[in-house]
């Protein structure tokens, strides 16, 4: 990469969902037929949100290497279990 931090957007809507497997996410009480009218009361522009995350190459380099330690243990356990 040619900066330090690089960023990028990711955009997220709420939308009403019928088909979510609602009764999964709500408490004992909860109507899903509540908050899908809930979510339908907000406006189109309000539904939406940007998320702006930055990108430190430092700490994906730290990222690589927890990773590439965490399978090196895994294959030693493995090895153990055989």
């Amino acid at each position: 990469m040619s900066n330090q931090l690089a960023k990028s957007s990711k955009d997220f809507f709420a939308m009403p969902n019928v088909k979510a497997k609602l009764t999964e996410l709500l408490g004992f009480n909860d109507s899903p037929e509540f908050h899908i009218e809930l979510v339908e009361k907000i406006p189109l522009k309000k539904r939406i949100k940007t998320v702006t995350i930055k990108r430190d190459e430092s700490l994906y380099q730290k990222i690589i290497e927890k990773v590439t330690l965490a399978r090196e243990y895994y294959n030693r356990l493995l090895e153990e279990i055989k």
